[in-house]
Parts: C-alpha cells; structure tokens; sequence
C-alpha cells in the first residue's frame, strides 16, 4: 500500500475476534502486595500480623542471657518524604519515608518465693530504624534520582534434590543440595577420592563429617554408628553350649504364690518382691464395696479398704519388682570372654551351662574388618585402635597381647555401604582446619 510519507501510519488489525475486554493493571499486584507488606494507611494499634509487622513480631521480644529483663515491641510508624517525586529526581535521592519503632523496656526482678520473676519497671521509647524506599504509581522506586524497577525471578523450590556429576576421570557421582526456605544452601558431593564433601552458602568445601560433629555427633564412633550396625567381636572365649535355665522364668510384675515364690527364690537369689493381694471372696454386708473377686491390690490399698469393708477375704502373692539376674541373658550359641564366662560359672554354677572354649589360632574371619569404637587399654588407659581401623593380623594380635577380650565393629555388609564415609573420616582426621579452612 503507497502512503504519502505526510500520512500518518494506521494500524491495522487482522484479527477475526473483536477484544472484548480491556487490558487489566498489570502493576496492580505488585502495589497492592507493597501496600500490604508497609500498612502504612493501618492504624498502629491495628494492624494484622503480616508483612513488616509479621516480621517484628516474630524477632520481639529479646531476653536477656539470664531470661529476667527483655525488649518488648509495641508498634512502628512510617514518616512523611522528605521530598515529592519530582524532587527526588532533580536531588538525586531515594524516594523513601522513616521508619521507627517502639519498643518497650521491661525490668524484672527474681523472687525466690514465686516461680515468675515480678516486674519492677516498665519503660518506652521510640527507636529510629532506618529508611523504607516508597513504591510510585508506576510500581517503580526512586532510588538516588533513578527510576528503579523490582523484576520477580524465578527460584528454586524448596527441598532436598538429588544430581549426578561428572568428574574429570569421566566417572559419575551423586550429588545433593539442601535448598531451605531461608537460609544457606546445603550442598553435597564425592571427589576422585571417593570423600565426601559439603559446601555451605557456595563456601569453600569442607569433609562432611565436619557438619556431623558440629550437629552433635562430635566422635568417630558416633559417626559410625549412625550409618551401620555395630556388633561385638570376641577375640578371646567361650561359646554356650547347653543353658540349664531356671524351672520357670520370670520377669518385672509377675504375681507369685508362697509354691512359686519358694522355687523362684532358689532360681533368683536376689529376687526383690513387694507384697500384693489377690480378693477371693466379697460380703454383701460390705455395702457400696467397690471390690470384685479376682481383683488384685497392693497392701496399702488392702489397709484402706479394710478400714471401712471388714468382709472380703484375700490371698497373699508377691510381686516381682527385679530379678536382679542377668539369668535370661544366656541363650545356646552366645560368646563369653574369659572375664565374662569366670563371672557367670560363680553366679549360676558349673552345673547350670555348658560352654566351649573359642579356638585363636584361626582370626582370619575377623580380618578386616572395622573397629566402631576405641579400643583402650583399661590398665593403662592407652589407645590401642581408634574407631575406622582396618583389622590385621598384626593389630589382631597385639590386641591379644594387649589382653584384649572383644572389641565392638561394624556389620560387614554395612561397612561395603559406608566406604565413602569411612574415607571421609579419614580426610577428617588428616585435615588441619586452622591451615586450609578459615
């Protein structure tokens, strides 16, 4: 189509549907969210706990280290600007208002005769914060004369996510971020080395095992042990073969008669019971008696209803309150040590079990595997093997030297699983913190 270059352009519409509704606010949201998060147009006294207030509210009060004396927030005021738009633009500063909060001083004083500390004196004073920029018409700030726009981005959801990495060798390992809702992120990953690594808020990393000790498991053993099973490893015994047992087994709470008490005293001579009583039989003078047959009571209940009810009748039992035995605690197949085997023949008899003697030339099933805790000597207090040492022979056998009777290690299938941790101690153990990481 030939126009004059005087004509003025026309725009010319191809669309078939004619629009039949007008293009909406697109700021609006974003004003209406500043407003909301400000109140400024809200009454002090009234407003909602959301936005600025929300943000007060869950930082007040502040205690003092003894938890007596605190700071206390009562509201905040916005001020006035200082300059209208224009004026800001032709200044070249920020479009802002003041920002300034009450708070409220409040003494307290320890009482010993009360459980709260009583408050002595109460004090208020406005407290100037700072500035708050003000959002125009447009939804833009003036900052420092310039028209500013806030652009929203896109951000990770929060949570746990799980990724692969590719390594120089070409070799892939796992990695894991941490993202909270606010915070720093969490980030862990595996070198060549096959060490476990952590990076808080994009720092330099650290062994993972560090973030574990500062969370509370500060030991190897403690590690270890929240990963994989720990067992206890005999190096020097006996294995029961055959377990007399007592005639009838008995534990906390059971009710005994005067035949089972008698036989049970033999079985357990440390046996501590208490007196309990079983109603046999009730009276129909004994009005308003709340006593059944076959109830069972204690003796101080028997005294209390015998004052008002002289009816009812009741059988004498014992209660068991402990055994004081570790009796249960052998079973057919269970590895003594020496010490151990020594105590039990003089606290049941020699006629009670039976057991075998371990042979100790064979160890090689106990090679390699992983002590889970410290093995110290308990004569002289030395450290024999840290927790995460390999067994040998050569260790194995100055354990033995050492008069060493068992030892706690890990599950064997459990240990495979927790190589790259185990790795990481490691590392932890070589690393001078003080030299590399601060």
């Amino acid at each position: 189509m030939n126009r004059k270059s005087s004509q003025k352009n026309v725009r010319i519409s191809f669309a078939k549907t004619k629009v039949r509704t007008e293009l909406p606010n697109l700021i609006e949201t974003q004003k209406f969210a500043y407003d909301a998060f400000l109140q400024r147009d809200v009454p002090p006294n009234e407003r909602p706990e959301k936005g600025l207030q929300a943000v007060f509210m869950e930082v007040f009060p502040i205690h003092d280290f003894s938890d007596v004396n605190s700071f206390e927030f009562v509201n905040y005021t916005l001020g006035e600007p200082k300059y209208t738009l224009q004026e800001c633009v032709a200044r070249g500063v920020t479009y802002q208002v003041s920002l300034t909060a009450r708070i409220m001083l409040v003494l307290r004083e320890k009482d010993s005769d009360a459980d709260e500390p009583h408050v002595v004196d109460i004090r208020e004073s406005d407290v100037y914060l700072g500035e708050v920029p003000l959002m125009t018409e447009n939804g833009s700030f003036i900052v420092n004369g310039s028209e500013r726009v806030i652009v929203s981005q896109l951000h990770r959801s929060p949570g746990v996510i799980f990724l692969e990495k590719s390594l120089p060798t070409g070799r892939s390992t796992p990695t894991a971020q941490i993202i909270p809702y606010r915070g720093a992120w969490v980030e862990f990953e595996i070198d060549a080395k096959d060490q476990i690594y952590v990076r808080i808020d994009k720092r330099r990393k650290l062994p993972a095992t560090v973030l574990l000790r500062a969370l509370g498991w500060e030991s190897d053993a403690d590690i270890l042990k929240l990963y994989a099973k720990a067992e206890r490893l005999v190096l020097a015994g006996w294995q029961v073969t055959r377990v007399e047992g007592p005639k009838k087994s008995i534990k906390q709470g059971d009710l005994l008669n005067a035949s089972e008490l008698r036989q049970a005293s033999k079985d357990y001579p440390e046996l501590e019971t208490e007196k309990f009583y079983r109603v046999t039989k009730t009276s129909r003078k004994d009005k308003d008696c709340p006593l059944e047959v076959g109830q069972e009571i204690t003796d101080t209940e028997r005294t209390r209803f015998r004052r008002k009810w002289k009816g009812f009748e009741t059988e004498l039992l014992r209660r068991v309150i402990d055994t004081h035995s570790s009796w249960d605690e052998l079973t057919i197949g269970q590895i003594l040590t020496n010490s151990e085997y020594e105590e039990a023949q003089a606290e049941y008899g020699t006629d009670a079990f039976e057991a075998t003697q371990l042979e100790l030339d064979n160890h090689q099933e106990n090679v390699e595997r992983v002590c889970a805790e410290d093995v110290i000597h308990q004569e002289t207090g030395e450290v024999l093997l840290t927790a995460n040492t390999l067994l040998t022979e050569t260790e194995l056998e100055r354990l033995r030297s050492a008069g060493v009777e068992a030892i706690t290690v890990l599950d064997a299938e459990d240990c495979q699983h927790i190589r790259f941790l185990r790795n990481t101690l490691e590392r932890d153990r070589q690393a001078d913190y003080d030299e590399h990481y601060t």
